[in-house]
């Protein structure tokens, strides 16, 4: 705001409404919190900052401490809206000087004050381009940022499709941790065979023998060491044995 302290209580005072503080109430809550800085040309000595309706100062009030009333976005807004006006007093101070000048009638002068006034122009021109092309790089990269999103969800989305329309296989039957545990309890629990043991047992007895060859053998033998025969006997014997055998 530019206007006058009294005309920004006044309106500060409508704006709050029902139960609004008394103006004077307003005008030193605004004095406590705020200052009226001239952007453009200094005012002399005897002007009184608050109450002064003079445009060529390029007055505006504000905020001493803005981070303590306003959110940081808005803090950032605040600063950026300053620095445009710092620009904007720079080019009223050098316009008044180049008027001041030229009524005056020096030529000399009134050209080295016209090259100043360019230059402040050139710098605010400076300044906006770069604050476009600032811009412009924030929006590229945002939309990138979201071209990329983009495609991520619509891969996503045909990974889901593609998944959806090929057929599932039987899912592999899970042991839990649960039944491993369990299984791991009971086989602690078993009884474990003694190696020891095993190594001492005795060889199993050899199968009893049941063919009829064999048994025929043995008798023989058990003859032949009771009363040993004649060895034709015997040859005759072992023929008749094995004949019966084949039979």
């Amino acid at each position: 705001r530019a206007e006058p302290l009294a005309l920004v209580a006044t309106e500060a005072q409508a704006e709050l409404g029902e139960g609004a503080p008394a103006v004077d109430v307003v005008v030193a809550k605004i004095r406590l919190v705020a200052e009226r800085k001239a952007y453009g040309v200094n005012p002399k000595k005897a002007v009184v900052v608050a109450d002064d309706e003079s445009q060529i100062h390029a007055w505006c009030w504000e905020v001493s401490a803005p981070e303590a009333y306003f959110p940081a976005e808005s803090v950032k807004l605040i600063k950026a809206a300053r620095q445009a006006r710092s620009r904007e007093g720079k080019l009223v101070k050098a316009t008044a000087k180049l008027v001041d000048v030229l009524i005056k009638g020096d030529a000399t002068k009134a050209k080295a004050e016209e090259e100043k006034v360019l230059k402040v122009k050139r710098d605010a021109e400076a300044q906006r381009l770069k604050a476009e092309v600032a811009q412009r790089k924030r929006e590229e990269a945002a939309a990138k940022k979201e071209a990329a999103a983009l495609k991520k969800r619509e891969k996503e989305a045909a990974k889901a499709a593609k998944q959806n329309a090929s057929p599932k296989k039987p899912a592999k039957a899970k042991v839990s941790n649960a039944s491993k545990s369990v299984m791991a309890g009971f086989l602690s629990k078993a009884p474990k065979r003694d190696s020891t043991e095993s190594r001492k047992a005795p060889p199993p007895k050899p199968a009893e023998v049941s063919t009829v060859r064999t048994v025929a053998l043995l008798d023989a033998l058990e003859k032949a060491r009771a009363a040993p025969p004649p060895l034709e006997d015997l040859r005759a014997e072992l023929r008749r044995t094995r004949a019966a055998e084949e039979e």
